[in-house]
């Protein structure tokens, strides 16, 4: 995680978003209720702190995540979930360190 910023799990049972948010909060049990970004998001039924990657269209490639980064106070940690993967059509979640793009710049 240090060295790259990020941590990939996969293969572990959490079936649903209630689930989910259940193994959200035993990573970190200070949580946002409200997103404060810029994509249209909505919370999941069933969820306190569980909203979707973004309110688009489906044919509609979701860009970087740069998870409110331009904020003064950007969140220290992220955790993203994935219940159905598009194996035809991308799944991808790009993530970009942009302190490290600033940094090259």
């Amino acid at each position: 995680f240090f060295r790259h910023g990020a941590i990939i799990f996969r293969g572990f049972d959490v079936p649903t978003p209630v689930s989910f948010e259940r193994v959200a909060l035993a990573v970190n049990t200070d949580l946002a209720t409200v997103y404060l970004g810029t994509s249209p998001r909505s919370s999941i039924n069933g969820t306190t702190y569980v909203h979707t990657a973004a309110d688009f269209q489906q044919h509609r490639t979701l860009p970087t995540h740069i998870e409110m980064s331009f904020r003064d106070n950007p969140p220290q940690l992220q955790i993203f979930y994935a219940s159905k993967v598009d194996h035809i059509a991308g799944g991808e979640t790009p993530l970009t360190d942009f302190q490290g793009v600033w940094d090259t710049i």
